[in-house]
């Protein structure tokens, strides 16, 4: 069945902010990670509760704003991986949220922290949720409990209009390609993802990158036709662009 790690944010300033992506790590007991898909969600969380105290604190009523895809490359097992959302998800003040990673597989375990004990949060201080678990459609407000909790995160960004946030100019070569690309993004350091989907919209790759004023991606695996190469930075800037490859 399915399985969901989340963490939930709220925040009286919160439309300042963009939701860029989340970031987890994951391992296969006794297996490799290598193929195995997981899905990133951004939840608007709508019910009504002031604290854990309250009878209404329960997960019942949410929608999907935002969505990512990861596909595991190689078995990179513990390490953490960053998903951007297909689309940045603008926040609202004082809206509750749920950011989660969910896979269907039942022998893979996503990370959590068992180093920090956030008991004194749950009962004394803040009493608001801190690590909330799904489990085939069964939602469970404290997670495992307040001292293992979800290691999943969720990155931010200042909210910028969508004009800033975009670059249009990026051109990648050689295109049409055969073997590899070059995409050229001067003065841009830091790491990123691209999603690379096929002429239908089926996401094909989804890869990790270090950005260090260029990006060189080996396309060789890739079929001949055109693809969409979209790209989202940790800063929150993106790109998208097509290649087409021709071998």
């Amino acid at each position: 069945g399915s399985v969901s790690m989340c963490v939930p944010f709220l925040d009286p300033n919160a439309s300042r902010m963009a939701a860029m992506g989340v970031s987890f790590a994951a391992v296969v007991s006794g297996g490799d990670l290598t193929g195995r898909y997981f899905t990133v969600y951004g939840y608007e969380w709508s019910d009504q509760f002031t604290d854990l105290n309250d009878p209404n604190a329960m997960v019942s009523a949410y929608n999907v704003a935002a969505t990512g895809e990861f596909t595991y490359p190689n078995d990179s097992a513990y390490q953490e991986v960053y998903v951007p959302f297909m689309q940045p998800m603008q926040l609202m003040d004082n809206q509750r949220y749920l950011f989660c990673v969910n896979t269907f597989d039942t022998d893979v375990y996503i990370g959590f922290d068992d180093k920090l004990d956030y008991t004194q949060n749950l009962d004394n201080v803040y009493s608001q949720p801190v690590s909330v678990v799904e489990n085939s459609g069964t939602w469970y407000l404290t997670g495992f409990g307040a001292d293992v909790t979800s290691g999943v995160s969720v990155e931010l960004t200042t909210n910028l209009s969508l004009e800033d946030n975009t670059m249009n100019d990026i051109k990648a070569y050689p295109n049409p390609a055969t073997t590899n690309i070059n995409i050229p993004l001067s003065g841009v350091q830091g790491n990123g993802n691209i999603n690379i989907l096929d002429i239908t919209g089926k996401l094909v790759q989804s890869l990790n990158v270090n950005v260090n004023n260029m990006i060189t991606l080996d396309v060789s695996e890739l079929s001949n036709g055109t693809y969409t190469f979209n790209l989202v930075l940790e800063d929150g800037k993106s790109s998208k662009f097509n290649v087409v490859i021709n071998k």
